[in-house]
């Protein structure tokens, strides 16, 4: 019977054939089901499900969809990270300083665009604001090794020499395999 009442209800039948037709390697067919269900009841899990589907060869395009995942949810700090993301990736990074920021005021427990903020404030060699937010980042998730990445990156342009020496070795055992931590743990360690 709760298969029943379920199927009566639209929202969750488009759920349903979008992740049938996701599992069929049907992608665009998945993305328009679950568009339906969007216009039925917007949501953040919703439009992360919707995003992750999305691409430069669907028909539906990223940046599109996210303009109206912001009109409809305009509080969502996901959508306002993923935005910031897409300004980093494209270098356009005066515009992702500001949408991190509103991101994060928005929900100030975000260690990836905490990260994200720290970095591009390293860059353009803003210490003291980098370090607030890298170490923000590194209290929030202590174990992600791009972060302690990150903030090794920071402590040690900031003269912290021990911090960030103990956080890129920790960087390291946890990411041995990674190219740009290995390079990070031989500049700081000076090797």
């Amino acid at each position: 019977a709760q298969a029943d009442s379920e199927s009566q209800d639209p929202y969750v039948s488009h759920l349903i054939s979008g992740d049938i037709k996701k599992h069929e390697n049907l992608i665009e067919e998945a993305i328009l089901h679950y568009l339906d269900a969007w216009r039925m009841r917007p949501s953040d899990q919703l439009a992360k499900l919707i995003w992750s589907n999305l691409s430069d060869e669907t028909s539906v395009k990223r940046m599109e969809f996210l303009d109206e995942w912001e009109k409809q949810i305009p509080g969502s700090y996901e959508a306002s990270t993923l935005r910031a993301i897409r300004y980093q990736q494209t270098n356009q990074n005066d515009r992702a300083l500001a949408q991190y920021k509103k991101s994060l005021e928005l929900n100030p427990n975000q260690p990836i665009a905490l990260n994200n903020l720290a970095w591009l404030l390293y860059e353009n060699s803003k210490m003291n604001e980098a370090m607030f937010y890298a170490e923000k980042a590194k209290s929030l998730t202590p174990e992600n090794p791009a972060i302690l990445d990150t903030y090794a990156l920071v402590a040690h342009k900031s003269g912290k020499l021990d911090e960030a020496k103990a956080a890129i070795s920790k960087a390291h055992q946890l990411a041995p395999d990674n190219a740009d931590i290995q390079k990070h743990y031989d500049d700081i360690l000076g090797r």
